[in-house]
């Protein structure tokens, strides 16, 4: 299917972010101020670099694994990037039998996204704690399945559930430390209606490069030709 717009599906960085479970709130404050008689306004931000949009690069839980400086530039781009619905089904945990009905038609992508539902939770408790995670084993059943494949990205908070936290660390060792590594993206928002029809490109322009293992994005979804 052709799309004739693109779709914003990075959020803003503001105090209310929501965060997992032990990570710092951003943090805005006033550092000059012409009220104070200092001769301009600006303002000092502190976050995790895991902190809303952003995308996992396999240092995070690899000790020698690549860093944004390595796989990221200013502006990425891949291509096919196709979306799997998964926002009907109940399960806490997505499991590869759950994607393995999707397989003839994300074949090719270099993007898979996979929305659970739960943007329309951002705002509520419940999205910082009681959301779908991924099991340890999607990370090589994707490998066998999708082998162009270079980003997951999901609409939650993070791949892994603060109640299930050895699984989560075991899912994205699977996911960045594995040969390729595959970078995961999460706190992406997939609300919009169009995304799981047909293809797109996804394009990603990351907020800062460097030694990072971890870095907020900007995403758009552009018309796939």
């Amino acid at each position: 299917m052709k799309h004739d717009s693109t779709i914003l599906i990075s959020y803003p960085l503001s105090a209310s972010t929501p965060v997992y479970l032990s990570s710092p709130k951003v943090d805005i404050s006033q550092h000059k101020s012409i009220q104070n008689g200092d001769t301009s306004n600006s303002s000092h931000l502190a976050f995790s670099n895991h902190t809303g949009t952003h995308i996992d690069l396999p240092r995070h839980f690899c000790a020698d694994g690549a860093v944004a400086d390595d796989l990221l530039s200013a502006q990425c781009i891949f291509s096919p990037a196709t979306c799997i619905d998964l926002s009907h089904n109940d399960c806490i945990e997505i499991r590869p039998e759950d994607l393995e009905p999707h397989l003839s038609d994300t074949f090719s992508s270099e993007a898979l996204l996979i929305k659970t539902g739960m943007a329309k939770k951002r705002k509520f408790p419940a999205y910082c704690s009681d959301y779908p995670f991924i099991h340890p084993d999607v990370p090589e059943f994707l490998r066998r399945n999708y082998p162009k494949l270079k980003v997951f990205c999901i609409d939650t908070l993070s791949v892994a559930n603060p109640s299930h936290r050895e699984q989560g660390r075991d899912c994205h060792r699977n996911f960045l430390c594995g040969r390729p590594a595959i970078m995961i993206m999460e706190d992406a928002n997939l609300s919009d209606s169009r995304i799981e029809q047909g293809a797109w490109v996804l394009k990603v322009f990351p907020l800062i490069l460097g030694n990072l293992d971890a870095v907020p994005v900007i995403a758009i979804l552009e018309p796939y030709e």
